[in-house]
């Protein structure tokens, strides 16, 4: 039962892993800076970094000057090395 179990279980991360490859291809044509994440997890980030990006910009529900003000002060704030 362990053995069909682990079989199971590498097959479908050995399909899942296949199937990545196509979506993550087009992640690194849309953005290069994709290939800084891991495969597992670069689809969210480029979702999470897609809806940041939208504080900058008019679509904001504050100012874009604001949003930068307030990104300034915590990146002093945390003593952030970038």
């Amino acid at each position: 039962m362990k053995f069909l179990t682990l079989l199971f279980l590498l097959s479908s991360l050995f399909l899942n892993a296949q199937t990545d490859d196509k979506s993550y291809n087009e992640l690194l044509k849309k953005n290069p800076f994709n290939e800084m994440y891991p495969k597992y997890m670069a689809q969210e980030a480029a979702d999470y970094f897609t809806v940041f990006n939208t504080l900058f910009s008019e679509k904001s529900p504050i100012a874009p000057k604001e949003a930068r003000l307030a990104a300034i002060a915590v990146s002093a704030a945390i003593k952030c090395e970038y």
